[in-house]
C-alpha cells in the first residue's frame, strides 16, 4: 500500500515539476516576446527620429538656398535699378545719337561744325558678370563703346556746355566726356571748341548668341 502511495506521490511531483517548467518556459517566452516588441518600438522611434532629423536638415538646406537666392536676386535688382538710372539699359542707337546731336548743333547756327561718331567696339564684361551668365547657361548682354568727336566754331561757352549735355542725354547709354577744349585762334574772334565723348551701352545678345 505504501509503495503504491509513493508511486502516486512521485507521479504527482513529476507532473508538478513539469507544469512548473512549462509555466517557466511560457513566462520566458512571453518575456522574450515583450522585449522583442519593445525593442522593435524603440527601433521604430529611432528610425522616425532619424527621418525627422533628416527632414529638418533638408528643410534647413532648402531655406538657406532660398535665402541665398533671394539675397542674390535682391542684389541684382539693385544693380539693374542702378544701371537703369544711369541709362545703361536704354537701347543704344548710334545713328539716332548722331542725328540728335547734329540737329541740336544746327539749331545753334555755328559758323562751322563737324559731328563724327566712331563704330561700336565690343568690350569684355567684368569676369564676375560673365561668370554669372555662364553658370546659368544664359547669353550675356553686349557691352559696347564708341566715340563722338565734336568740332564747333562760333558758339559761346554756355552753348557748347548745353550741346555736350544734350549729347550725353541722347546717347542711349552712359556718355563720358573724355576732353573738351575751347580756344580762340590767332587773328580770329570766334571761339573754337573740340570735344571727345565716349559712350558705353549694354545691348541685347545677337540672335546667333541667344540660347535656345
Amino acid at each position: 500500500m505504501s509503495e503504491r502511495l509513493r508511486r502516486l506521490w512521485n507521479s504527482s511531483e513529476r507532473r508538478g515539476v513539469l507544469r512548473a517548467a512549462g509555466l517557466l518556459g511560457v513566462v520566458l517566452a512571453l518575456g522574450t516576446l515583450l522585449v522583442g516588441v519593445e525593442w522593435l518600438r524603440l527601433a521604430r522611434r529611432v528610425q522616425a527620429l532619424d527621418s525627422e532629423q533628416a527632414a529638418l536638415a533638408a528643410a534647413e538646406v532648402e531655406a538657406e538656398t532660398r535665402r541665398v537666392l533671394v539675397d542674390e536676386l535682391a542684389a541684382r535688382e539693385a544693380r539693374v535699378r542702378t544701371l537703369r538710372a544711369r541709362g545703361f539699359t536704354t537701347e543704344a542707337d548710334r545713328v539716332a545719337w548722331v542725328e540728335s546731336v547734329t540737329g541740336a548743333v544746327e539749331a545753334l547756327r555755328p559758323l562751322r561744325y563737324k559731328v563724327e561718331a566712331g563704330a561700336e567696339v565690343t568690350l569684355t564684361l567684368p569676369p564676375s558678370v560673365q561668370a554669372w551668365y555662364d553658370e546659368r547657361g544664359l547669353a550675356p548682354p553686349r557691352l559696347v563703346s564708341n566715340e563722338m568727336r565734336l568740332e564747333l566754331e562760333g558758339l559761346h561757352e554756355d552753348e557748347v556746355g548745353a550741346l555736350v549735355q544734350r549729347a550725353r542725354e541722347a546717347g542711349g547709354g552712359v556718355v563720358r566726356v573724355e576732353r573738351c577744349r575751347m580756344e580762340r585762334r590767332v587773328g580770329g574772334e570766334a571761339l573754337v571748341s573740340s570735344c571727345l565723348l565716349r559712350r558705353f551701352a549694354l545691348l541685347a545678345p545677337r540672335p546667333t548668341e541667344a540660347t535656345t
